[in-house]
């Protein structure tokens, strides 16, 4: 079958637009399409879709092994999605992503790709998600700025409230390499946390890490690497968490409803550099 996907680029540096085909009626062809077009391009928008979560369940698994954070309660019916509702984000400041973050980055190996479907829109516009472009903020650096960050390693936590409330035997603490390689692309991207989910670098002081962090976070962040995105009722969007960060805009009040379901793709531990991809480092990784 001819592939009957429409792709068009955002803007120049992030983001594809896919029409052409329900997600549930996708050939393995087009699966394969829509998997290189987010790992090349970040993240991709497919309006119009009104998946149900069943539907979901079965593109995510589609993609690989999907999974769901701990103590998470599926949504009826499905193995794997989840329910994001702003009901519990301003019940509860813990559960807030208004911050420039990569899903899940204390795991040994965290999501590949993360799947939202949009239910039910912020009224007005508000709820607005951006995502930033790692691998051209890698790219685009100093060649000093390089040769200073070559082998470091970013430390990423997850805060006390999060062990509170999923469980004393989530790990509190994960150490990743900040310039990672892309299993599939093979671009290198710069894989850092915020002031909460990552404290700094192994072998400085934490001054000296936050240091580094805010200034790398800072040139992560320029606007030619970013892309915002207005949610539709029935969008569904998928991005690469090994090349992109996202951001949450919390610009609705609250008792205006926003509601997402959400899946993960289990990725591969992190490589360090391209040296690294050996068909031993690779299986070491948890890549196929």
């Amino acid at each position: 079958m001819r592939d009957r996907l429409s792709i068009e680029p955002l803007n120049p540096n992030i983001g594809v637009r896919i029409e052409g085909a329900h997600v549930r009626d996708l050939t393995d062809g087009e699966i394969a399409t829509l998997k290189a077009q987010v790992a090349r391009r970040c993240f991709a928008v497919l309006p119009g879709q009104f998946v149900t979560a069943g539907e979901l369940d079965a593109l995510g698994a589609r993609f690989g092994e999907t999974y769901m954070a701990a103590k998470a309660q599926p949504v009826e019916g499905t193995a794997c999605v989840s329910e994001l509702t702003n009901m519990l984000v301003f019940d509860d400041p813990r559960y807030r992503t208004n911050r420039w973050h990569t899903d899940a980055t204390h795991m040994d190996r965290p999501p590949s790709f993360t799947f939202l479907s949009c239910v039910q829109p912020a009224p007005d516009g508000g709820g607005d998600t951006l995502w930033c472009n790692q691998s051209l903020a890698y790219e685009t650096l100093p060649a000093a700025m390089k040769d200073r960050i070559a082998g470091l390693r970013f430390i990423f936590t997850i805060a006390d409230f999060y062990r509170r409330h999923n469980g004393p035997d989530m790990p509190g603490e994960r150490t990743h390499p900040l310039v990672r390689v892309h299993a599939e692309t093979g671009r290198k991207s710069l894989y850092l946390g915020d002031a909460i989910s990552g404290p700094g670098f192994e072998g400085m002081t934490p001054d000296e890490g936050a240091a580094l962090r805010d200034e790398l976070y800072a040139h992560c962040h320029r606007p030619e690497h970013c892309y915002r995105h207005r949610w539709s009722k029935g969008d569904l969007v998928i991005w690469d968490n090994r090349g992109a960060m996202h951001y949450a805009v919390m610009d609705y009040a609250p008792g205006d409803v926003r509601i997402m379901q959400r899946l993960m793709v289990r990725g591969e531990a992190p490589i360090a550099d391209e040296a690294a991809k050996s068909p031993a480092v690779l299986a070491a990784a948890g890549v196929a």
